[in-house]
Parts: C-alpha cells; structure tokens; sequence
C-alpha cells in the first residue's frame, strides 16, 4: 500500500514516538509551513488535546493572540528567505490550552532535519524538517516570581517605615536634649544680649555727650556686631539641632564639631561645678556625614557624663573630650569621672528602652548608636582606668557613607 512504512522504518518510527513520549516535557513538531506532524503524551497533558485531534493542524492552535498572528509571519519570512526565526526561541511565551485557558510556558525552539529513509522509498527525497519545540509549563515558577516581588515590595515598604522611624526617634531625642538643657540655653543667648545692651547703652551716653569720637563709636558698635553673631550662632545651632528633615553628607571638620557641642554644655558644666577639658588633635582628616546628627551623639555623651557624676558625687569632676586619629578613623572620646558602669549593665546600654534612670526611655543611647552606625562608625563603651567610664565613637576617615 502506498505510503505504508515497512518493517524497519515502522521500527524507527515506533523507537522515535516511544523517545518523544518518554520525555518529561512537552514537545511539538512542526513542518515548515507549520502544521504540527508530532505531538507526544507531555503535550497532549499540557494542552487538553489528544494527538489526533491537533496533528495537521497549524500550530497557532496552541497559542492565543498576539502570538498567533505573529507566529504565522515569522514562517512566511521563513518560507521566503529560509532564515528561521520561529517566535518564542528561548524565552517566555503564553500559550492556550484546549480549555481556552492561558498559561506561561517556557519555549526552546530548534530546527531538525532527519534525511530520507532508504527503506521508505515514499518519503520526501529531501527527508523530513521543519523545528521542534520544547515547552515547559512556568505557572509555579511564575507564581513564585510573583511572590518575591511581593516580599520584596513588602520588605522595601517595611524598611522605608524603620528608616521613618528612625528619623523621628533621632528629631525627637535632639527636642528632648534640647528641652533639658533649657536652661543654659537662655544662658547662652541671654549673655551677648546682655552685652548688647550694654554697648548700645555706652553708645547712647557717648553721642549725647557730645564729645564722642568716629573711632569710639565704631569700636562699639563693632563690638555690638561681634555679640549679635555669638547669639546668632547659638540660634543657628539650635535651629540645626531642631530640625527634621535629613541633611545630604557634608564633609565634616570634627574637631569644629566638637568645639561647637563643647560651647553649647559649658553653662551646664560650669553651673554644676564641672569642668569640661579638650584635647583635639591637630590635622584630623575629614569624615562624611550628617553633622547635626554627629554633634547630637557627643552632645548626648557629655551630658550623660554630667549626669553620672551628678549621681555619685565624689569621685571627681572632670569630663574628658577628646579626637584622634587611629587606624584610619577619626575617633571621639568621652571620659567621665562618674562610678562607673557595672559589667551586666554595660551589656545592655544600647538596647532600645533599656535605662538606669527613673525617668528615662531608655532611647538616647540606641538613637546615639543607630546615627553612628549609619555612618559607617562604631560607638562603644569601655571601663576608664581609675574609674569613670569611657565612650569611643570611631568614623571611617575620608569616607561617604553607604
């Protein structure tokens, strides 16, 4: 009968269709003009269709639109230039079951030739080609994706809320320090002010005298422009220090810093009968970061100092301030003369809401140790030789934070 296969090419037929239904995914045949001469078992599963019912039939069958019409012109440009170009090789398509239903698949496409089977005088001379295509049913892999998008989404959201938080807990322990040093901060304004006053008096007296001279008058009046600037820097600093919004990274000179902070506590000190010693060292490198946050943590450090020989009267009444070099990082000391930290507290000082005051949060110290490590820093405790305690804040010399 014509067309029948003999003995031995009926054999490799059945060897080829056992090989393609064994395999785990699915795979269709198709001839050039792309009617679909193979579909195995995996297909039939994947799609809904039994072999029969898709053999012969173009291939687009198995594809929803857009996919279908552009199927169709990728072999027509292949018809007519011989370049094949089939859509979908090697990447991510939809396809459509028999249901109707769509779904992801991952499609490889290749060209075959198989030459003419001698035993089979019936079969094309040119032997059988066309391209077959290797499908993988995504949707799990899909759905996962989808997944850990939504995880990361959820995960960015949530950091965005810890990085709000963080900066409200920051603004609000700067408001609290400066609500507690009230009073040396009226202090602090209220001294050049004084001054002001009195040089506008003394220039008052000296034009109605009416023996003034124009070097008299300006020398006052450059002092009284000399006092207005110390009350506007102390202004300045508060408005920096009451601020919410973050700043960009700026090059910082620490030890102008530390300078700055060591004026806005010397009332406090002084008031208290402490006495704040500095000993900043020459020719520090820069450090990059956020200078109001740097100067709240040696702001909240001296005060904290105060505090702890405030409670155990005594023991001395110096606090150190102090900035070096080491290592590549700028370090900044502070050496109190207090009792001391017992080693089980010490453990926990940064803990957020741990404090050892009656009245305390417990939020300063994790606040100071968040801005600090967020520069790339280190800030810890160490027992001070004699007594005291000793608190270290190491910045990356020269560096951008992350």
């Amino acid at each position: 009968m014509p067309g029948t296969l003999t003995p031995p090419a009926q054999t490799a037929e059945d060897r080829l269709s056992a090989l393609l239904d064994a395999a785990v995914d699915a795979i269709v045949l198709i001839d050039p003009r792309g009617r679909i001469a193979r579909f195995n078992r995996a297909a039939e599963r994947l799609f809904g269709y039994a072999a029969a019912e898709v053999l012969g039939h173009n291939v687009s069958l198995l594809m929803p639109q857009p996919y279908h019409g552009e199927h169709d012109g990728y072999l027509e440009r292949y018809s007519a230039t011989g370049r094949p170009r089939i859509i979908g090789i090697g990447r991510e398509v939809v396809a459509q079951r028999k249901d109707g239903s769509t779904f992801p698949i991952d499609l490889s496409v290749g060209e075959f030739r198989r030459p003419p089977s001698e035993s089979d005088p019936s079969a094309d001379r040119e032997g059988e080609h066309g391209f077959v295509g290797i499908l993988r049913d995504i949707t799990a892999r899909k759905a996962q994706e989808q997944q850990l998008r939504d995880a990361a989404e959820e995960l960015r959201q949530a950091f965005g809320e810890a990085e709000d938080l963080r900066a409200r807990l920051t603004h609000a322990g700067r408001l609290g320090t400066l609500g507690e040093m009230v009073s040396g901060i009226a202090h602090e304004v209220n001294q050049p002010l004084t001054a002001i006053a009195n040089y506008a008096s003394a220039c008052k007296r000296l034009l109605l005298s009416g023996r003034a001279q124009p070097e008299e008058i300006a020398e006052v009046l450059d002092k009284i422009s000399t006092q207005a600037e110390r009350a506007g820097q102390v202004i300045r600093g508060l408005r920096k220090l009451a601020r919410r919004e973050e700043r960009a990274s700026d090059r910082l000179d620490i030890n102008q810093l530390a300078g700055e902070v060591a004026r806005m506590v010397d009332f406090e000190f002084r008031n208290a009968g402490w006495q704040l010693r500095q000993s900043l060292a020459a020719d520090l490198p820069p450090v990059s970061g956020d200078g109001v946050q740097v100067q709240q943590v040696v702001l909240n450090l001296l005060r904290n100092a105060v505090e702890a020989m405030s409670e155990a009267a005594g023991h001395g009444d110096t606090v150190d301030l102090r900035t070096q070099v080491r290592d590549g990082w700028v370090e900044i000391t502070v050496d109190d003369c207090g009792p001391g930290i017992p080693p089980a507290t010490a453990q926990r000082l940064f803990e957020p809401f741990f404090t050892t005051k009656p009245q305390g949060m417990g939020l300063g110290l994790s606040i100071c140790q968040s801005i600090i490590s967020a520069h790339g820093g280190e800030l810890r405790h160490e027992p001070r030789e004699g007594g005291g305690s000793r608190f270290r804040i190491r910045l990356p010399a020269g560096e951008s934070r992350e």
